[in-house]
C-alpha cells in the first residue's frame, strides 16, 4: 500500500461523510491486501469506534489516464 489519504464530504452525504483512499502498486498486492490480516484489523477498528453511528461502502477504482 502506497499510503492511505482521508477526506471529508464537502456536502452532505448522511452516512457516508468521511473517505478513506488506499493507492496500491498493482491489482496483485490490492487483491493480497483484501485477504490480508492489515485489512481485518483496520475493518475492526473501525467497527469499534465507528460502527454505531456509520456504514462502511466500499469502492475499487483504477486509473485510465494520468
Amino acid at each position: 500500500m502506497k499510503g492511505p489519504r482521508r477526506f471529508r464530504a464537502v456536502q452532505d452525504e448522511d452516512k457516508f461523510m468521511h473517505m478513506a483512499d488506499y493507492e496500491f502498486a498493482d491489482k496483485e498486492t490490492f487483491q493480497r491486501y483484501q485477504g490480508s490480516d492489515d485489512k481485518k484489523a483496520l475493518v475492526e477498528d473501525f467497527m469499534e469506534h465507528f460502527g454505531d453511528c456509520a456504514k462502511l461502502r466500499s469502492s475499487v477504482w483504477e486509473q485510465i489516464l494520468p
